[in-house]
């Protein structure tokens, strides 16, 4: 990310004091027109912003996972109750933050570049007409692969030999990176790799005939936005933003998280169906168009950051000196 942010022109400054709120920083954050705190733990920079009269904005990406740290850190609690405007991607994410503050949470959705634009590795020749399911990301609970193993153990033989399941992440918990390498010696039809290069990643979301997400909690998630993108349908637990917008839309299956029997219910369906899997497919490039793209993201964003500077008090002594 230093990389992209200097390629774009934009000085990058790394300082851990910054989360130690130490009086460098607020004397540093002065020089601004407007602080964003990213995540639940920018926190600390909340509160200088607070006490600097710096105008500022909280961009808070992370959902119920947060609702353990906010249980055991008083200061990041206090923090939401002070910070001029709170955001979050999805409606469920600011329903954890609201009992903390007496302003409105604000909600704007994600929107991700195309990247059906960027240069991708052909794809690879193959004579497995398997229907390709691909499940992307770290390996931890959150994320429930588990699932996806206790599903597999519900499909009938006929959709286990018709199709291929790929699961892709960084091991963040090693307990359940065994169990996944172990279920690989279970079924012929499952494989795991650690992790991807992003091209190579997204060229993978374009060759898969399904995209898979089997998370319990999620803003998002971006990989299912890329997949839509990338003319990818989607099989989701019903969580995040892209839930939000797309239940009852044509561009792929829901299902309650944690519950496997739906999981492989659903599987069943998009393998026996071709033609329902064809159906969601002609949906999903639309319902990224739709929903996904990034110009409304950045525009909206570009809106609360001037929202977050006049809510400013200098910003307001400013205003009554020029009236």
């Amino acid at each position: 990310m230093r990389e992209r942010f200097v390629a774009a022109g934009m000085p990058v400054v790394v300082d851990s004091l910054i989360t130690t709120a130490h009086p460098s920083f607020t004397q540093f954050a002065r020089e601004f027109d407007c602080l964003i705190a990213s995540t639940i733990f920018g926190a600390p920079l909340v509160h200088v912003a607070k006490l600097a009269g710096v105008p500022h904005l909280w961009w808070i990406h992370e959902g119920r996972v947060a609702e353990h740290y906010l249980a055991e850190d008083e200061k990041m609690r206090t923090a939401l109750g002070r910070a001029n405007l709170i955001v979050t991607p999805d409606t469920k994410s600011a329903q954890v933050y609201q009992p903390f503050t007496n302003r409105a949470i604000r909600v704007i959705g994600y929107g991700i570049s195309d990247p059906a634009a960027v240069a991708l590795p052909p794809a690879a020749r193959s004579i497995d007409h398997r229907v390709k399911f691909l499940l992307l990301g770290t390996v931890e609970h959150r994320k429930g692969q588990q699932v996806l193993l206790n599903a597999l153990r519900r499909l009938p033989n006929d959709v286990l030999e018709r199709a291929r399941f790929d699961v892709v992440g960084r091991p963040h918990e090693l307990e359940l990176t065994a169990r996944i390498k172990a279920a690989e010696n279970e079924f012929s039809c499952l494989s795991y790799e650690e992790s991807l290069p992003h091209e190579e990643a997204l060229a993978r979301i374009r060759d898969a005939d399904i995209m898979l997400s089997t998370s319990h909690d999620e803003t998002g998630p971006l990989v299912l936005m890329e997949a839509l993108a990338l003319g990818t349908p989607i099989l989701s637990t019903a969580v995040g933003g892209v839930a939000e917008h797309l239940a009852g839309e044509d561009a792929g299956i829901f299902f309650p998280s944690g519950n496997d029997a739906a999981l492989a219910e659903a599987i069943t369906r998009l393998v026996r169906e071709p033609e329902l899997r064809a159906r969601f497919q002609a949906e999903a490039r639309l319902a990224y168009e739709r929903h996904f793209t990034f110009e409304p993201f950045g525009r909206d964003f570009r809106q609360l950051i001037d929202e977050a500077m006049n809510l400013s008090p200098m910003r307001q002594e400013e205003k009554n000196e020029v009236g």
